[in-house]
């Protein structure tokens, strides 16, 4: 579903996250079943999460039985989706995406670096969690 090169962004994270309970707004009808790639609403379920806003050619996670807040600010119990945002041109204009999805289509090297100062960049999230490998909590054996 996606036409993005790699190339035209930058690192800026985009992650997001959509809860099950969104995607019941959407289709009443719906099952977590949907998401096993066999199922025949498979297809549906992904179009549900790109017109969310999430990036279907990339990888999904499911988060199952998690408590978050959904977009609707709710405390909800459920399982919950976790990829990419979308950097279209289309999702970027719609005026729903991600103030650090337009940065990064933006391609700004500004951005990026004032982004990766926080500690928001891919390959500083990546740098993170492999330190994170080496630090010892108290307790823990």
């Amino acid at each position: 579903m996606s036409s993005n090169k790699k190339d035209d962004y930058n690192l800026i994270c985009t992650t997001l996250h959509i809860s099950e309970s969104e995607v019941v707004l959407v289709a009443e009808d719906y099952d977590f079943s949907w998401f096993n790639n066999e199922h025949i609403n498979y297809t549906k379920l992904l179009n549900i999460l790109y017109d969310l806003g999430m990036e279907t050619d990339e990888y999904i996670e499911v988060q199952s039985h998690t408590q978050h807040r959904n977009r609707l600010n709710q405390v909800v119990s459920c399982a919950r989706y976790s990829g990419k945002e979308r950097l279209d041109k289309t999702w970027i204009n719609s005026g729903y995406a991600s103030r650090a999805a337009v940065d990064r289509a933006s391609g700004s090297k500004f951005l990026e670096e004032l982004y990766r100062i926080k500690g928001l960049t891919e390959d500083a999230q990546v740098a993170m969690e492999y330190k994170d490998k080496y630090i010892k909590v108290e307790g823990d054996e």
